[in-house]
């Protein structure tokens, strides 16, 4: 084998991933002339790092692709534009129900002021003659015993307190026989003013009228007035009508 023939043969063994070979290149260069031993060198080089050139070219990834992107971002914006309209038919659809039931209320406000100004309105209920003449009886009956209307209806501002004093006992003496000749009168609670009162349950608004904070029963409280009822009323029998204006006490002329 001449020195061209050992030269194609390490090549090809180098070529096909036989680097074991490399040694008997080495050892074969020394024997060839200059010229061909820079093309072994050549070759022989080449050829190794062909499969690193390989491996390498395998290992580079591909740029990305900008219209890949693109079309994510066009997937995405479209979901979230679906997603939006999603929200603003619900929107819509909650709108409209509130529209239709603030439009069923405005007709049933409007049927309703219709119904209230077809309806007569009501005087205020009027007291019975019956029941204006004992009342007008009962005053004058104050009036004719304790002067109680000339007490009321007189400016004392300017009158001493002595004067008034006297005066007082007189209308208290005269209006307390009428109310012991008419009525039973007597206190609603025994207990004395001051005094505490155990309530257990709710009273009757009639007979106490609670004041202060709102209660829970049981509660404790406190008598500060006895307040007053009474077992009889007799007061004079009425004949005839009065027509106004009543005449609570006629006046008084001196022959």
């Amino acid at each position: 084998m001449d020195t061209l023939q050992i030269i194609i043969a390490a090549l090809i063994l180098l070529a096909v991933g036989a680097p074991a070979v490399a040694p008997s290149v080495a050892e074969v260069l020394p024997l060839l002339p200059e010229q061909q031993r820079m093309i072994l060198l050549g070759l022989s080089g080449y050829l190794l790092i062909q499969p690193l050139l390989r491996r390498s070219s395998k290992q580079v990834t591909a740029p990305p692709d900008p219209s890949a992107s693109l079309r994510e971002k066009k997937r995405e914006l479209a979901e979230r534009i679906r997603g939006l309209e999603g929200e603003l038919a619900a929107v819509s659809g909650e709108l409209r129900e509130g529209r239709e039931r603030a439009e069923g209320l405005s007709r049933a406000l409007e049927e309703a002021q219709s119904r209230l100004a077809a309806t007569p309105a009501r005087s205020p209920a009027q007291p019975s003659p019956h029941s204006i003449a004992e009342a007008l009886q009962l005053v004058s009956l104050l009036q004719q015993r304790g002067r109680l209307v000339d007490f009321v209806m007189q400016d004392i501002a300017a009158i001493p307190n002595e004067q008034v004093g006297a005066v007082a006992r007189f209308v208290h003496q005269g209006c307390r026989s009428v109310f012991q000749e008419l009525f039973e009168i007597e206190p609603v609670q025994s207990e004395a003013e001051g005094s505490a009162l155990h309530l257990a349950t709710a009273p009757d608004p009639e007979r106490i009228r609670l004041q202060g904070r709102t209660p829970t029963y049981p509660v404790e409280g406190t008598v500060i007035h006895r307040g007053w009822m009474t077992a009889k009323v007799a007061l004079p029998v009425i004949t005839g009508e009065r027509t106004p204006p009543y005449v609570i006490a006629p006046a008084d002329v001196e022959l």
